[in-house]
């Protein structure tokens, strides 16, 4: 029950567009439930371009090319480090393969919650566990 927020930040003259994101979205999804061993049907991709120069620093001063920034929501546990680690550099290469170059830099983060305090259609992972048996 993953969720992965992408967040973008496109430089003057950047020509993606929905289709591009779509792609990658599909992209993402795929490496999650093949990958990770996620549920496709509760895999969630929000993708949020900025096209705004003075929102993204970098050395401290304004960041002019493409940039982005992949966050990843899993249960703690659920996933081995080489699972987490070929993940990530999937991600990465799904960004430049369907979106191009992007100069950075590039952060990808997985954040592994605990089972008590992560879920989602109002139950935590624990409680479906202990529903569940």
């Amino acid at each position: 029950m993953p969720i992965i927020n992408v967040i973008f930040k496109l430089g003057d003259g950047s020509k993606l567009n929905n289709d591009s994101f779509g792609l990658l979205a599909q992209r993402l999804t795929e490496s999650t439930v093949r990958v990770l061993k996620k549920k496709r049907e509760l895999t969630v991709v929000r993708i949020n371009h900025d096209t705004s120069n003075a929102q993204w620093f970098s050395g401290g001063k304004p960041l002019l090319g493409n940039a982005f920034e992949i966050t990843i929501k899993i249960t703690n546990k659920s996933n081995t480090q080489e699972e987490v680690s070929t993940w990530s550099r999937e991600a990465y290469e799904s960004v430049i393969h369907e979106l191009g170059g992007f100069e950075g830099p590039n952060y990808i983060s997985v954040l592994q919650n605990d089972e008590t305090n992560w879920g989602f259609n109002g139950l935590t992972q624990y409680a479906r566990k202990q529903w569940a048996s």
